[in-house]
């Protein structure tokens, strides 16, 4: 079996069953090549995001990049209006966003806390008995 037919056929099976006897191996291999560049770019921008916040640490550590990104990007929406965190949300590259929005309930929102010393301390909770976490330098 070739990769090009390989391919189409793995796009076959992942598409509805109405649509999967209509696509030739071609059909199924420009389709899935077509899809795919959205997604690879959504990723390529979230890569890029998490190098950007490691380099400052000097954290190598993706995870721990992908962890320190979602603190500050629900500590900082939990302080907005619901307009203000759709409208910042709606402005995040796609992966970002769904971090963005994971947990979430508009309801009770903005929080009361609007010191700076409140987003920092929420962002310090996300991270309570780790070494070398500055809230400063994430923020």
């Amino acid at each position: 079996m070739s990769g090009q037919y390989a391919l189409s056929r793995l796009t076959n099976d992942l598409l509805a069953p109405e649509f999967t006897e209509t696509l030739t191996p071609e059909e199924g291999l420009a389709m899935s090549l077509t899809a795919i560049g959205p997604i690879e770019r959504a990723v390529h921008a979230t890569n890029t995001w998490l190098k950007d916040l490691m380099e400052e640490p000097g954290w190598e550590d993706r995870e721990r990049a992908y962890h320190a990104l979602g603190a500050v990007l629900h500590a900082l929406r939990d302080r907005l209006t619901v307009a203000e965190a759709a409208d910042l949300g709606a402005r995040l590259p796609t992966l970002i966003r769904g971090l963005y929005y994971e947990g979430w309930t508009p309801n009770g929102k903005p929080v009361k806390e609007r010191r700076r010393e409140d987003l920092l301390a929420h962002i310090s909770a996300a991270f309570r008995g780790q070494p070398e976490i500055y809230p400063e330098g994430i923020a």
